[in-house]
């Protein structure tokens, strides 16, 4: 379990850019870079020998940095978060990572829209909007134009959320919300509910958790 740095694969951004994410895609040949003070989001191609080479970049299509970022596990659709704008933006990209702009995407319910999940069979988009503490739901029925389903405002003393995931049955959607944890249940028709009130984490003084993984054991 050891790890070991292959010589020649850090990769130098700008000054000050503040990298957010590195989103690889399922078959490991891209990697989607999030930059927000740049701003800037580049597609690279990953190596057989794991050195990556930016193949395109995107500007954001507004005055909003990017924050947050998913791909569809249906066809080559990258979504991201645009903040400042309370948008989901949508882009096509190719087989080696070009990207082209589809459309932006309004979340009127939702205030400061970062991060972003999807559901395995690509047919639900799921985001949370940090200002407004709460969840939204997009219906993925046409990959490339997110229809809003639902938008649930959290339970909890510190509704600011940020990093999102599903659990591997897609029974629960984990919310990680300051030093609070939300376990949100998943219906059949793509809605969500809070039933149960959230999970204080542990944390040291003036110190918050961010960042959410989940695994099946």
């Amino acid at each position: 379990g050891s790890l070991t740095m292959n010589p020649g694969s850090t990769l130098e951004l700008a000054a000050d850019s503040s990298p957010a994410q590195a989103l690889i895609q399922r078959s490991g040949q891209l990697m989607f870079g999030m930059e927000v003070n740049t701003p800037r989001l580049a597609a690279y191609k990953i190596g057989r020998d794991g050195i990556l080479s930016e193949t395109s970049s995107m500007a954001p299509p507004s005055e909003s940095p990017f924050l947050g970022e998913a791909l569809s596990p249906r066809k080559r659709v990258l979504y991201g978060g645009l903040p400042g704008t309370n948008e989901v933006v949508v882009y096509r990209y190719t087989n080696v990572g070009h990207l082209t702009l589809v459309r932006t995407v309004p979340n009127a319910a939702g205030s400061l829209v970062c991060w972003l999940t999807t559901n395995a069979a690509g047919t639900l988009l799921y985001t949370s909007e940090t200002a407004s503490g709460t969840i939204s739901v997009f219906d993925l029925a046409d990959p490339l134009d997110p229809v809003l389903l639902q938008t649930l405002a959290l339970v909890g003393s510190n509704e600011h959320p940020h990093n999102i995931a599903l659990d591997p049955t897609e029974e629960f959607l984990y919310v990680q919300s300051g030093i609070e944890l939300h376990v949100l249940n998943c219906h059949g028709d793509g809605t969500i509910s809070e039933t149960i009130s959230p999970v204080v984490l542990p944390q040291a003084p003036n110190q918050e958790p961010i960042g959410l993984v989940v695994i099946r054991k």
